[in-house]
C-alpha cells in the first residue's frame, strides 16, 4: 500500500525535475531557439552574456539551437559575426552546430558554416560521424553536394564502425542520386571497407538496394569476393544487375 502511495510522489518529483531541467537554459538559448532576432542581438551586445553557455539537457550552445531548430539564417549570422562564439562547440553527443544543420536539412545554414573559415567541416561526433555522414544518412542530397564541393571536406571520413559517408548512402534506401554524387567525386573511395570488411557494395547488396548496386557496379566497384559480398545474399545478383 505504501508503495502505491509513493508512486504519485515519485512521478510528481520526476515531472518537476524535467520541467526544471527544461527551464535551465539561458535567455540567449531561449531567444535563439524561438527565432527572436532582436533579443539575440541585444543579448550578444551585453558583454556579461556568455554566448557559449551550454544548456543542461544536451549540452547545446545557443548556436546549436539556432542552427538546428529553425535554421534561422539571420540569427546564425549574428553568432558567427561574434568573435567570442565557438562555431565548433560540441553537445553531449559530440554534435557541432554544423552537424545539427546537416542532419536537419538546413541547406542555407550549412552553406553559411562552410563559408566560415573557423568552422571545422570534418568535426566528428561520439559515433565518429562527420556532418557529411549525417547528410548522407538522412538523404539530404543538396547538402551532400555542398560538402563534396568543398575541398576541405574529407569524403572518405570513417566513423567508429569504419563506415564512410558512401556506406551510409548505400545503406539507407534507394538513394541512387546521392550515391552517384559520391561516385562522381574522384576523391571518393568506392571500395572503402568498414571494420567488418564491408564495402558500400556489400551493404547495398545486404539491404536489397538494387538501384544502388547497379550504380556501384557501373562505377567499377570491386566485387570483393562473391562468397563474402553478393553471392551469399542473392546468388549472383551483382552480375545479373550488371547484365
Amino acid at each position: 500500500m505504501k508503495k502505491i502511495l509513493y508512486l504519485p510522489i515519485i512521478f510528481l518529483s520526476a515531472t518537476l525535475l524535467l520541467q526544471r531541467a527544461h527551464g535551465m537554459q539561458s535567455p540567449l538559448h531561449l531567444a535563439a531557439s524561438h527565432g527572436h532576432g532582436d533579443i539575440v542581438r541585444a543579448l550578444l551586445a551585453d558583454k556579461r552574456v556568455d554566448p557559449n553557455a551550454k544548456n543542461i539537457i544536451l549540452g547545446q550552445s545557443p548556436l546549436h539551437l539556432a542552427a538546428a531548430r529553425y535554421g534561422n539564417r539571420e540569427i546564425v549570422e549574428m553568432f558567427l559575426a561574434d568573435k567570442r562564439v565557438d562555431p565548433n562547440a560540441k553537445d553531449i553527443l559530440g554534435h557541432s552546430p554544423l552537424h545539427d544543420a546537416a542532419l536537419r536539412g538546413h541547406g542555407e545554414i550549412v552553406e553559411m558554416f562552410l563559408a566560415d573559415k573557423h568552422v571545422d567541416p570534418n568535426a566528428k561526433d561520439i559515433l565518429g560521424h562527420s556532418p557529411l555522414h549525417d547528410a548522407a544518412l538522412f538523404g539530404h542530397g543538396e547538402i551532400v553536394e555542398m560538402f563534396l564541393a568543398d575541398k576541405r571536406v574529407d569524403p572518405n571520413a570513417k566513423d567508429i564502425l569504419g563506415h564512410s559517408p558512401l556506406h551510409h548512402a548505400a545503406l539507407r534506401g534507394n538513394r541512387r542520386k546521392i550515391v552517384e554524387m559520391f561516385l562522381a567525386d574522384k576523391r571518393v573511395d568506392l571500395n572503402a571497407k568498414s571494420i567488418d570488411g564491408h564495402s558500400p557494395l556489400h551493404d547495398a547488396a545486404l539491404r536489397d538496394k538494387i538501384e544502388t548496386v547497379r550504380a556501384l557496379l557501373a562505377a567499377g566497384a570491386d566485387l570483393g569476393g562473391e562468397e563474402t559480398c553478393c553471392q551469399w545474399r542473392y546468388g549472383r545478383p551483382a552480375k545479373r544487375a550488371w547484365r
